[in-house]
C-alpha cells in the first residue's frame, strides 16, 4: 500500500486543522432538515460532524483508514474508505455534497466532480473549499506540499470553475480568508 502522509498526521490533525464554526460553507449549504450530506475527502469529520443532527446522515469519505479511524469516534459521522471519483451511491439521492481543502489531493479532480453532479439530487448543493492561490500563506503550503512528494494538484479560480462546465446548474465562487469557494446547485 502506497504512503498516506494523513494517516501519518491523523492523530492530531483535528488539534492543528479546527474548523471555524463561522466559515461560511455552513450557509452556502443551506442545510435540509434531514436527508443525506457526503463530505468528501471529510478525514477525521472535523468539518462533518458541524452538519449532523436533525436526522441527517453525514457521510464522511476519505482514502485514508488512519483520519477515518477518528472520525468514527464521532458522534452522528459514517466513515466510508472509498475513491471519490467512483463512489457507489445511486444516482440522484444525495442531498448535500462537500469537500473542504481537498480536492487538490484527488488525482481524479473531473471525474469527482462529475461523480458529485451524478450524485446530486435536483435542487441538491455542492460546495469546494480550495485555498486561493493568490494568498501568500497558501504559496508556502503549495511549496511546502511540494517538497513532501503530496503530489498535490492545486487550481486556480478559473479552473475549479471549468470542473462544473457543462453540468446542468449554476455556479458561483467567492474568496474568504485565503479560501476559494464555489458553490454548484444543481437543476
Amino acid at each position: 500500500m502506497p504512503f498516506n502522509h494523513f494517516d501519518v498526521i491523523s492523530g492530531i490533525y483535528d488539534r492543528w486543522r479546527r474548523f471555524d464554526s463561522s466559515h461560511p460553507l455552513i450557509d452556502l449549504l443551506d442545510l435540509p432538515a434531514n436527508g443525506i450530506i457526503l463530505d468528501i475527502g471529510g478525514g477525521t469529520g472535523r468539518v462533518a460532524r458541524a452538519l449532523t443532527g436533525k436526522g441527517r446522515r453525514v457521510v464522511v469519505i476519505d482514502i485514508s483508514a488512519g483520519m477515518l479511524l477518528k472520525a468514527r469516534g464521532k458522534a452522528g459521522l459514517v466513515p466510508l474508505i472509498s475513491d471519490s471519483a467512483a463512489l457507489s451511491f445511486p444516482a440522484e439521492r444525495i442531498d448535500r455534497v462537500l469537500i473542504v481543502d481537498a480536492l487538490h489531493h484527488i488525482k481524479k479532480q473531473q471525474e469527482t466532480i462529475d461523480e458529485i453532479c451524478r450524485l446530486l439530487k435536483p435542487g441538491g448543493v455542492a460546495v469546494v473549499v480550495e485555498p486561493d492561490l493568490k494568498a501568500l500563506f497558501v504559496k508556502f503550503i503549495v511549496v511546502l506540499e511540494f517538497v513532501l512528494l503530496m503530489g498535490s494538484h492545486f487550481l486556480k479560480e478559473r479552473d475549479l470553475l471549468d470542473l462544473f462546465e457543462r453540468k446542468a446548474g449554476q455556479v458561483s465562487s467567492i474568496v474568504w480568508r485565503g479560501n476559494l469557494i464555489v458553490k454548484y446547485i444543481k437543476d
